[in-house]
């Protein structure tokens, strides 16, 4: 098969590589031996002596297919333009009918009022439509992002990458402070529990001091009843001293039965 009916295939490294074995040179020639191999320049004129074939220089149709495949990525680029071109001129061309569809509605409901003298309906419309008159539309807004949009130009893509960039760091932020919001929530939610477990110590420790009271009154009733007890105590061991004493003057002054007997 020739070369001029071969399928050019630029970013087919195989396709162009010379037909050697274990070379990896571009080949830019190629004879009219069985398969049409192609050959570099280091091995054309070995291949020529040898097999004594016609040879032809390919290198202009090689680097046409290069062109061809360079020129298929701007097809790409000019097919992506016309297609999103055409999806905002629909949008817009559907906005507009929409507008349209609903101002002529509007016109029929006023005249009907108009006829009908119906004032107040009349003015309501015409304020409103004084009101969107009155609205500044900046048709360069749109413009420009209508040029960062479409715009294949060094200056809208800038634009546009800086829009994506900021599109990342809006989303970085967002994804920031929900993590900051989580953490917040989880510390709040430990703080919650501590609290917690601080009130229930606080009301453990207020048991404590009730008990502790209750331990101390109930220590200092008891003093006073040993201190009471003590003093009658006291007062029992006194009289039994007095009684033992009088019992022991008493019997010096009784005689004893020894002495009753003699007499």
């Amino acid at each position: 098969m020739d070369i001029k009916h071969s399928n050019l295939m630029c970013l087919n490294k195989a396709y162009w590589q010379c037909s050697y074995f274990m070379c990896l040179n571009k080949a830019y020639w190629q004879c009219n031996c069985p398969g049409y191999p192609k050959s570099c320049d280091l091995h054309v004129q070995s291949h020529k002596i040898k097999k004594r074939c016609l040879i032809k220089n390919i290198k202009s149709l090689y680097l046409n297919a290069i062109a061809r495949c360079c020129q298929n990525a701007l097809n790409t680029l000019e097919f992506n333009s016309i297609n999103l071109a055409q999806k905002i001129i629909k949008e817009v061309k559907n906005c507009l009918v929409e507008n349209l569809n609903f101002i002529s509605s509007e016109k029929q409901r006023i005249k009907i009022l108009a006829l009908s003298n119906n004032k107040s309906q009349v003015k309501a419309i015409l304020n409103w439509v004084a009101s969107i008159n009155s609205i500044k539309r900046n048709p360069k807004a749109f413009t420009s992002s209508l040029s960062m949009l479409l715009g294949v130009d060094k200056n809208s893509i800038e634009l546009l990458k800086a829009e994506e960039n900021q599109y990342i760091l809006n989303e970085k932020t967002k994804e920031d402070l929900q993590m900051s919001n989580n953490k917040i929530m989880k510390m709040e939610k430990e703080i919650a529990s501590l609290k917690k477990e601080n009130e229930n110590e606080i009301e453990k420790n207020i048991d404590l001091t009730k008990n502790l009271a209750e331990t101390e009154k109930k220590l200092e009733m008891l003093n006073t009843s040993m201190a009471a007890t003590e003093k009658k105590l006291g007062k029992l061991n006194l009289n039994m001293q007095i009684a033992k004493k009088k019992l022991e003057e008493f019997k010096i002054i009784l005689p004893s039965s020894e002495f009753k007997s003699k007499i």
